[in-house]
């Protein structure tokens, strides 16, 4: 029987970001490539709140970042 993988997940806000780096961060291209060289899938996620905006009930613009357990296995042996 195969061992079912565990799912890693992951928030990063990236709202307050410089724009060059979020926009860059938010391309389908740059999430795509993500995902080609880890396994991890990229997606965006909330809302942009500009600095000042008063607060809503929407969660400020972030990425959700998912692999199985075996991608961080895979960091480590890089790293080590």
């Amino acid at each position: 029987p195969k061992i079912q993988d565990e799912l890693i997940a992951r928030e990063i806000i990236i709202n307050d970001a410089e724009p060059t780096v979020r926009y860059k961060l938010t391309k389908r291209q740059t999430q795509e490539e993500i995902q080609r060289c880890t396994g991890a899938v990229v997606i965006t996620r909330g809302k942009y709140h500009p600095p000042n905006a008063l607060p809503d009930s929407e969660k400020p613009l972030y990425l959700h970042i998912s692999a199985g357990s075996h991608v961080s296995h895979t960091f480590f042996r890089v790293l080590n």
